[in-house]
């Protein structure tokens, strides 16, 4: 029988329990939406006290994906993947893997807050951010699909896990 402190395998990535910090807005990010001092820290501090896996808090893969939450980490930039690879250094030196969750929001946002026309695949209004999507045409989509493997990409370099 498995128990919570026994060792396992998530999609093949060993990890040394079964507690997983599952994402969540830190809003700690810099201007540019990489890692802050304070969030490499606040996952290294996991990591030191002996979290199995961490899962990042989303990072928009897009300007027009990004969160009306106030500093969201952002990985549609190659200049940030230096401060990514700070943190999941700083995670894999007390031996847990660390996973980024990628994200587009899509018309869970405002137009307002992201300073832009935000984008969805329908006008279909949301309770909490009621301006209206833009349509997305066939292209666009495919063009944030681009942008979600790219994402990926930096954050493969940057050392994530997954």
């Amino acid at each position: 029988m498995n128990m919570l402190f026994d060792e396992t395998k998530i999609s093949g990535i060993p990890v040394r329990n079964r507690i997983i910090r599952s994402a969540t807005h830190d809003g700690l990010a810099d201007e540019n939406g990489a890692p802050s001092e304070k969030l490499i820290a606040k996952y290294e501090s996991l990591a030191k006290n002996e979290v199995g896996c961490i899962i990042t808090g989303y990072a928009a893969v897009s300007r027009n994906g990004v969160s009306p939450y106030p500093r969201m980490m952002k990985i549609f930039d190659d200049g940030v993947i230096d401060k990514y690879k700070e943190l999941t250094d700083a995670v894999h030196r007390h031996g847990a893997p660390v996973i980024l969750q990628i994200a587009h929001c899509g018309r869970q946002t405002s137009s307002k807050a992201i300073g832009m026309q935000k984008v969805a695949p329908s006008n279909v209004l949301h309770a909490f951010y009621p301006d209206k999507a833009k349509v997305l045409t066939e292209s666009e989509i495919h063009e944030i699909i681009s942008d979600f493997v790219a994402a990926a990409i930096r954050a493969e370099k940057a050392g994530f896990d997954g």
